[in-house]
């Protein structure tokens, strides 16, 4: 009796252990959001639009095999069958075809079919097919910039929040902060230069009130009145007359040079008549001859003053919308708006520009970020009523709307589309 006894302790014992072994190595249905879509390049990078990229991110503390798991668009393409494992609060990244997309960083898988960029449905479902997570964008991508010369990805704000929040998402850093399974990152480098001088700028925001002029539209009317030897002029809409009336008087004065380079859909359409009153007083336009739109407004004073924004010159610019626009005092911020307004004059529009400029400036008390695409920026502001300032001495970034802040003392983007 003793033996059976013994016997059969032993037998429940080992299926015990047994048990305990097969439990253990069954592998759990993840949590929602326990995995996630972190960051993506949608539109693909500067090298090709085909340079696609998606980087995966662990929320949790322990290591997550991947094995089996899909991440598919809901119109099939791209579909992943995902393998690998992803480590704790880190990082997975997959790039589209081959290990070319993302520089000096290894993939750690690839895959194929092309990212919509009017927007995808993405699902990421785990090896029990559960949805744990999901982007529903079909109608469009919340944040990246899919120009030529400006492709920007999308970078989630917080990884525990809903993917398919809108404003869970912003603009990541120029080309990314992308990051694979080993910790291995990479982000572009900007040209910097040291400017000894102190950054002197003011903001203005239009008033909503149809017909009534405004304090930005009389600061800008002082700025071309008050030139002494240049007014250079890269447009768009032009037909607010108090503008024309001062920039044909800049130029008949005989003492300022007025340039004007402008959209030629503009020029020669709805904003013709305005644009005729320059050239009939003997200011030369030029104009692109692209089909996409030459989109920008800013204006260089006497290699001076730089005045840009999202306003453009127009009646309802100025006193119907929610604009704004910036005027900075910096004869090295002027010189690099001169470069981009003499390559445009000179037939270089998009991407047929140089990146012959400077990115980051640093000015006494700060630095200034001259990012990648000044209007988009811009346009994302137009119904602010203030402006984000930071300390130095500030760590953390910050983020107003889709636009992002790093630890600076003043922040936008500055260049041309």
């Amino acid at each position: 009796m003793r033996k059976d006894y013994l016997l059969r302790s032993l037998i429940a014992f080992f299926i015990l252990v047994s048990l305990l072994i097969v439990t253990a190595l069954i592998v759990r249905a993840a949590a929602v959001r326990d995995v996630v879509i972190s960051e993506i390049a949608w539109m693909g990078t500067l090298t090709s639009d085909a340079d696609e990229w998606i980087e995966l991110y662990n929320n949790t503390a322990a290591t997550v095999n991947l094995a089996d798991w899909t991440l598919a668009a809901a119109d099939g393409t791209p579909s992943i069958s995902l393998s690998g494992s992803i480590p704790s609060h880190g990082h997975f990244l997959l790039e589209r075809t081959d290990d070319s997309s993302v520089p000096d960083v290894d993939m750690d898988m690839f895959y194929t079919g092309a990212l919509e960029n009017s927007g995808e449905h993405l699902y990421l479902r785990d090896n029990f097919s559960n949805v744990i997570d999901e982007l529903s964008f079909d109608s469009g991508w919340p944040a990246g910039n899919g120009e030529t010369t400006a492709r920007v990805p999308m970078e989630r704000v917080d990884t525990t929040a809903d993917g398919s929040d809108s404003t869970n998402w912003r603009d990541s850093y120029i080309c990314g902060t992308v990051t694979n399974s080993a910790g291995d990152s990479h982000t572009c480098t900007w040209s910097s230069a040291t400017v000894a001088e102190d950054f002197n700028y003011d903001v203005y925001f239009t008033d909503i009130i149809t017909g009534s002029d405004t304090t930005l539209e009389n600061t800008l009317l002082s700025l071309i009145n008050g030139s002494g030897t240049s007014v250079d002029a890269a447009l768009y809409g032009l037909n607010r007359q108090s503008v024309v009336n001062a920039l044909v008087a800049a130029h008949n004065s005989g003492a300022v040079t007025v340039r004007v380079v402008a959209d030629d859909d503009a020029r020669n359409g709805t904003y013709k008549a305005a644009y005729d009153q320059l050239a009939t007083a003997g200011i030369e336009i030029r104009t692109d001859s692209a089909s996409p739109i030459e989109h920008n407004k800013f204006l260089v004073f006497d290699g001076q003053t730089v005045w840009t924004g999202s306003t453009n010159l127009t009646d309802t610019g100025f006193t119907a919308n929610a604009n704004n626009a910036i005027s900075t005092t910096s004869p090295y911020l002027a010189g690099l708006y001169t470069t981009e307004f003499n390559e445009m004059r000179g037939g270089a529009y998009g991407k047929d520009k140089t990146d012959n400029t400077t990115h980051l400036l640093t000015y006494n008390g700060g630095k200034l970020v001259r990012a990648i695409s000044l209007l988009r920026t811009m346009w994302l502001m137009r119904s602010m009523r203030s402006w984000p300032l930071q300390t130095p001495a500030s760590t953390s970034p910050c983020s107003l709307g889709r636009m992002r802040c790093w630890p600076i003392r003043w922040s936008s983007a500055w260049t041309q589309a």
